[in-house]
């Protein structure tokens, strides 16, 4: 019961920092379009028991925020770092600050530097362990419709996570 008390926590955590993140940017209008997509990941270990929770959502097309000029396919870093980066300025209130966080988004030129990305006129896709940054529309990929068709199903998954 411990373990089950632990997983469910952890999924409800990381369902809503995703929601947070992707609820931030889905009524963005015009302006570079790119590939986003995260997976947070938190292992949990219980006495013996080791467990590693990966969630990921909203894979599809966003036209970016202003002031984020870049598309990134970003690697693995922790979620304290990636809420210092520009892209992650207007989520607040974050309950997990612990785990892992890669994948696709918008990111500024300053936060390209800061994670120390390469750039590339295609970023899709990068070695493991690697970052890269792009400036033209769907260079990091283009997969999936446009996340205001996801964003209800994005929705409809945090909830369901969260419960």
């Amino acid at each position: 019961n411990l373990h089950k008390s632990y997983t469910n926590r952890a999924k409800m955590t990381t369902s809503r920092i995703i929601f947070l993140i992707f609820l931030t940017v889905f009524n963005s209008i015009d302006s570079l379009r790119c590939l986003h997509k995260a997976t947070v990941q938190e292992n949990i270990a219980v006495g013996p028991l080791n467990t590693n929770l990966e969630v990921t959502v909203g894979e599809g097309k966003i036209n970016c925020d202003a002031g984020l000029d870049r598309c990134a396919n970003f690697a693995k870093m922790s979620v304290v770092d990636f809420l210092k980066l520009d892209t992650a300025k207007s989520v607040a209130n974050v309950a997990l600050i612990e785990g892992q966080i890669y994948g696709y988004a918008c990111m500024s030129a300053a936060d390209c530097t800061t994670i120390k990305a390469a750039s590339g006129k295609n970023c899709l896709p990068t070695p493991a362990g690697s970052s890269c940054c792009c400036d033209s529309d769907d260079c990091t990929g283009d997969s999936g419709s446009n996340l205001p068709i996801l964003a209800g199903i994005s929705l409809i998954a945090a909830r369901i996570l969260t419960k």
